[in-house]
């Protein structure tokens, strides 16, 4: 490490690094000017991620000789493009342009450009302007005393305006009296006008309605239009008229105010309200001394039910009055209606509803339970499958297998997941051979060589992962054991040949035994086998293996013995294809019992003629069965529904499957991870640039790290 070099990043240019990592250093050599971004050193920001790994941050401008080479130049003149700096006497000379806040003592030459808070006591040579160099704010004039101010004044204001020919706002909770005013074509006060007791004078005249300002903007607000010579006030967003007293008149006019006239009378037309005293006459109406016939004309309103002889009506028992509401009837025998509307006491003979809904439960390995159907309607629930991971040890649902541990699963024969735990990812493996000490295995540093050995040849092929292994071409052996194909023209052996392969030749002599542990292939026209006792361990005779249809399996079967003298007929089990393909004996059948379909009908029977099927239809199965009811059903076939787990097979030589389980022991999520690269907070594979480290005997050492250019 004595000998390290650490080179940040750098540019011999003058443009800035687009990205740095969080705390990554850059530098550019390039002439630095305001201009561009030369002569200076960047930092990489914060960026987004919290523990400053990898964060790409925008550059940050922290020093450089750009910075140093104006620090150098710095005076107390007035130099432009240079630093200024407090001469011997704690003065400096230089022109501000922008904001200026606190004391100036002094004399200020030159433009003030900008916005200035706080008191400047001394001389003021030149005007002020406003922030956006365009608007003057104060003129300062020729003697000291006609400077010209431009703009609001926020504050009391003393003294005479001769004139103001613009708007004037007026702020403030208390304003010193304005003396004088010459004529003001606008005033705006934020606050109470209050004037003299007596001798105001505000106009409030405007030409015609049309010229009103905004009912909504003045709420409140009075105005006089001289086009309809009506005042009119602002509220509910309009502007209301204001009556006048000679709008009202005592005459019989409608839409217009009531006067009366001079003799205190006034003339009416309809009145529609209770008049209260005695009417010394009424044109039409009833009075309470009438007797007889009442007229429609005579009636004014409505009658009373006490003035009718018949005022209730009778339905059934319940008597009603007139205008009257009754909610139920008594005595009704029967009634009829298109339709009625509520609830009915009572049976029904028939029903389109139960009265009480019904429900359907299921147990076992499903839970289901259906709603409470009354028959108006199908009914649809989800069936559940019952929890088989519930919490307790290794059978935690959850996410399993990472970079480092491969997930290992217990299926119940169900296909149910019943139980999920992890295992480390082994990283050795050990090896022995038939001769020599077993060994251990690194899988990722280790090469594992196969070698060859007497009439043996291996080769391998990168392109293709391929390891062969061969015999070479005349091969001498004293002993052969075959556990693979052996293929030859001539094979003679004297002894004993095992054979766990294939043995294929034109010739086979064998003098001894011969042990075949492979398949026996025999394709020539007869096999004829002398032994006394044949012994076949395969529960399965296979005849005629190449025949697929009933002509060619047709007289097929097996024979016992040859026919023989006095018209003996051998034994046989033969098929033949005729009335459907059946299988024919020419002896008699004894049997214990017969199992399957009997042609023709039985005086009983313990199953349905007709079986019934029942559907799984919803839920996390799907599928069918049906019954005869002559037994208990078992082994029902059910589909599980798919939980969105795409069929795949998932982890490699390099990826570490990941699945998660519901709590029902289905896989709802699968993927694969690959076995990650190291980090400072994750194991895993590391390489080094062998231009800036070096590795010898395992140990690793730093020549020079280096930033690069950009």
């Amino acid at each position: 490490m004595a000998n390290s070099t650490l080179k940040i990043k750098r540019s011999s240019t003058s443009i800035a690094p687009a990205v740095l990592n969080t705390g990554e250093l850059a530098y550019t050599f390039g002439t630095g000017t305001d201009a561009n971004q030369g002569g200076r050193l960047f930092v990489g920001g914060m960026g987004t991620n919290s523990d400053l790994q990898s964060a790409l941050g925008a550059p940050i401008v922290i020093g450089g000789k750009y910075f140093t080479d104006m620090v150098d130049a710095a005076t107390s003149v007035g130099t432009n493009n240079t630093i200024v700096k407090r001469d011997g006497t704690n003065t400096a000379f230089l022109n501000i342009t922008g904001n200026s806040a606190g004391i100036h003592t002094g004399a200020v030459t030159g433009n003030v450009t900008g916005s200035v808070t706080g008191n400047v006591t001394g001389d003021l040579i030149g005007d002020v302007y406003a922030s956006n160099g365009t608007n003057k704010i104060l003129e300062a004039g020729t003697n000291g005393t006609d400077a010209i101010f431009y703009g609001s004044v926020q504050g009391s204001i003393a003294g005479n305006a001769a004139t103001a020919t613009t708007a004037i706002t007026v702020t403030g909770s208390t304003q010193t009296a304005i003396t004088s005013v010459g004529t003001l074509t606008g005033l705006t006060v934020n606050g109470a006008i209050i004037g003299a007791s007596v001798g105001n004078i505000i106009p409030f005249y405007f030409a015609d309605q049309a010229a009103f300002p905004s009912a909504v903007t003045y709420h409140g607000a009075i105005a006089h239009s001289h086009a309809d010579s009506r005042m009119y006030f602002a509220h509910g967003g309009v502007w209301n008229a204001i009556a006048n007293s000679s709008d009202a008149t005592s005459l019989n006019t409608a839409s217009a105010t009531v006067a009366r006239d001079a003799s205190g009378n006034f003339t009416a037309g309809t009145i529609t309200a209770a008049l209260v005293g005695n009417a010394s006459s009424v044109t039409n109406g009833i009075y309470s001394t009438d007797t007889g016939t009442v007229t429609n004309a005579m009636l004014a309103g409505s009658i009373a039910n006490g003035k009718l002889s018949n005022s209730t009506v009778t339905i059934g028992d319940t008597v009603t009055a007139l205008g009257a509401t009754s909610t139920a009837f008594t005595g009704l025998t029967s009634v009829t209606s298109a339709a009625f509307i509520g609830a009915l006491t009572g049976n029904a003979t028939t029903a389109t509803t139960l009265a009480s809904g019904r429900t359907i439960a299921i147990t076992g390995d499903i839970a289901y339970t259906s709603p409470a159907f009354n028959g108006a309607g199908d009914v649809t629930a989800a069936a559940t499958l019952t929890t088989v991971l519930d919490g307790t040890l290794n059978k935690v649902p959850g996410a399993f297998g990472s970079a480092t541990s491969i997930p290992v699963v217990t299926v119940d024969a169900k296909g149910r997941v019943t139980a999920i735990t992890t295992a480390a990812v082994a990283s050795t493996l050990s090896v022995a051979g038939s001769t020599g000490s077993a060994g251990t295995l690194n899988l990722l540093d280790d090469t594992l060589t196969i070698a060859a050995g007497t009439n043996v040849t291996t080769s391998f092929n990168n392109s293709t992962d391929t390891l062969t292994v061969g015999l070479v071409a005349s091969p001498s052996f004293t002993d052969v054991t075959l556990t693979g194909t052996l293929a030859a023209l001539t094979v003679t052996a004297t002894g004993n040949i095992t054979a766990t392969g294939n043995l294929a030749g034109q010739d086979l002599a064998v003098a001894g035994n011969a042990t075949i542990t492979g398949n026996l292939i025999v394709n020539g026209t007869t096999t004829t086998v002398s032994s006394t006792t044949v012994t076949i361990a395969d529960r399965n005779l296979q005849l005629a293996p190449a025949a697929n249809s009933d002509v060619g399996t047709d007289g097929g079967g097996l024979l016992v013995g040859v026919n023989g003298p006095g018209n003996y007929i051998a034994p046989s089990l033969l098929y033949t294809q005729a009335n459907g393909g059946r299988w024919n004996f020419n002896k008699d059948l004894n049997v214990a019992n017969v199992y399957g379909a009997l042609k023709g009908n039985a005086d009983t029977a313990s199953a349905w003629s007709t079986a019934k099927t029942i559907y799984f239809a919803t839920g996390d199965v799907s599928g069918n069965f049906s019954t005869d009811g002559s037994a208990n059903v078992s082994n029902v076939a059910l589909t599980l529904a798919n939980t969105g787990v795409s069929a795949a097979s998932y982890g490699d030589s390099v990826t570490i499957p990941n699945f998660t389980v519901n709590a029902k022991g289905l896989l709802t999520a699968a993927s694969s991870t690959a076995i990650p690269n190291a980090t400072i907070s994750v194991k895993g594979l590391a390489s080094f640039d062998s231009t800036q480290f070096t590795v010898t005997a395992g140990a690793v050492a730093i020549s020079t790290v280096d930033g690069g250019t950009y």
